[in-house]
């Protein structure tokens, strides 16, 4: 789990991490990290979080390229060149060890690298991000998630019997990813002697010395940003930031350096203040996780469902953004007929033009059927002439359906609606989604996420629930 120095992270390949082995292997050119630790459960970890990549059209999770670590229900922290000259989306992901279990997907809203990094040197390798929702640590996840690493004042006396936690490879496929942990021990002075730009002053060396192989156990490709903590007295202590290690690859003879927090202790403070400041001046309220919007993947639950005059539905209230102005999707609907006719209502938050909506505006409706939550169907509307004007059924012209799932003759209506009669016809309130019965086919259970962007030169786009996240599940039969 050595961490190489990587300067261009939009070379994804080499960001990926690579094979965690569990025996001694002095050939293996994978840079091996001889984890000592069993199967790492969340518990074992619940701050440890992953980075990935996100596919820009389908808002999926794509590549794992670094790690981080919770300090509290709404922050983070990773190493700055995790985050530096980024080209792409990303997501951070919570609340999983093993990636055969999809975990929490979080919205990353804000972030601070450090004002000094460099990222020639790696000095000041340190960044702090803020969360749109908190880490929902319910029970419905199924293990503890409320225990935070605390930043010392001074990490001396925490300098030996430390842990690294990190990510495995994807040589195999992706659901091998798992999360290993190996024991680090002082060698700062190793480090200031071996290691490029090493300063003791803010950063640590550590690393597990192989006497018989003169290597040192550690970090290794995709470790970046993760953490180096150490237990004591029932609590756990965040003693570094893993940053680099040799330029040879992993398991050499030099320890790996790590970005001391309790140095940036004072730092981090200041930027999670002025984080908040930032939203406040936004417009952005603190929130708790809407538990209404998402239920874990692997869960044998549904979202509540209310009966009404119709069938029964479920209202799910999103989020209201100020930054998507008129894009903002702030609630939905889902419905279920009583002729078994599926409905999904989009609300905005503000009224759209009818006529900027059909010629300015892209929307997609993704649906999955699986607890992986990947799309399945996808309604797409791209802009057209005309416009849009009150309860005028539009028959979308792009439904992608994947075998034996939905039915072969699904047709899907759009139906854009004002708020009453008061208004203007040709001003949208909501956005109606109607599937006939032959769309459902055999799935028992399902998700949806919607996007909406407005091309007239604004920038305005939201993605609901946010980037590789989705609203459910869904029972969709009565």
């Amino acid at each position: 789990m050595r961490s190489k120095v990587v300067t261009a992270l939009k070379i994804l390949s080499i960001l990926i991490t690579v094979s965690l082995l569990n025996v001694l292997s002095p050939s293996n050119s994978f840079g091996v990290t001889f984890p000592d630790s069993k199967k790492l459960k969340v518990s074992d970890a619940p701050f440890l979080i992953s980075f990935w990549s996100i596919d820009e059209s389908t808002f999926q999770r794509k590549e794992l390229y670094c790690s981080g670590v919770l300090i509290d229900k709404q922050h983070f922290l990773t190493a700055a060149h995790c985050l530096d000259d980024l080209d792409f989306s990303y997501v951070v992901v919570a609340a999983t060890t093993d990636l055969k279990d999809r975990g929490q997907s979080l919205v990353v809203t804000d972030v601070i690298l450090h004002p000094r990094y460099d990222k020639k040197t790696l000095q000041n390798d340190i960044a702090i991000g803020r969360l749109y929702y908190p880490m929902d640590t319910s029970i419905r996840w199924g293990t503890n998630l409320k225990s935070f690493p605390i930043i010392p004042d001074n990490d001396k006396k925490y300098r030996n019997d430390m842990r690294l936690f990190g990510w495995g490879d994807a040589q195999n496929s992706r659901i091998s990813f798992a999360a290993n942990s190996i024991k680090q021990n002082d060698y700062t002075k190793v480090a200031s002697k071996v290691l490029k730009n090493f300063n003791d002053k803010t950063m640590l060396g550590a690393g597990y010395y192989y006497k018989n192989e003169d290597i040192y156990g550690g970090a290794c490709y995709g470790d970046s940003g993760g953490p180096l903590v150490n237990y004591k007295d029932s609590k756990t202590y965040l003693i570094g930031i893993t940053s680099y290690g040799s330029a040879d690859g992993c398991d050499v003879k030099k320890p790996t350096s790590y970005t001391r927090t309790a140095f940036y202790r004072s730092w981090v403070q200041a930027a999670k203040k002025e984080m908040l400041s930032n939203w406040i001046k936004r417009g952005i309220s603190v929130q708790n996780y809407p538990v209404s919007f998402s239920l874990p993947n692997n869960s044998s639950e549904f979202l509540a469902m209310d009966k009404d005059e119709y069938g029964s539905n479920s209202y799910v209230l999103l989020n209201k953004d100020p930054d998507t102005g008129r894009a903002d999707i702030e609630s939905l609907m889902f419905q279920v007929y009583k002729d078994s006719t599926l409905g999904i209502n989009l609300y905005f938050s503000k009224p759209i033009d009818g006529c900027l909506l059909r010629q300015k505006g892209y929307f997609k409706l993704q649906i999955s059927k699986n607890s992986y939550q990947e799309p399945d169907g996808i309604v797409n509307i791209k802009p057209a002439s005309g416009c849009f004007k009150n309860d005028i059924d539009f028959t979308s012209y792009n439904f992608k359906t994947p075998p034996n799932d939905f039915g072969g003759s699904c047709s899907v209506n759009v139906k854009p609606f004002s708020g009453g009669t008061k208004y203007p016809s040709t001003e949208i309130h909501q956005i109606a989604i109607q599937f006939n019965s032959k769309c459902l086919g055999t799935i028992e259970k399902l998700w949806v996420r919607a996007n909406l962007e407005l091309d007239d030169g604004k920038g305005e786009s939201d993605v609901e629930p946010g980037l590789d996240m989705w609203v459910g599940p869904f029972k969709p039969r009565s």
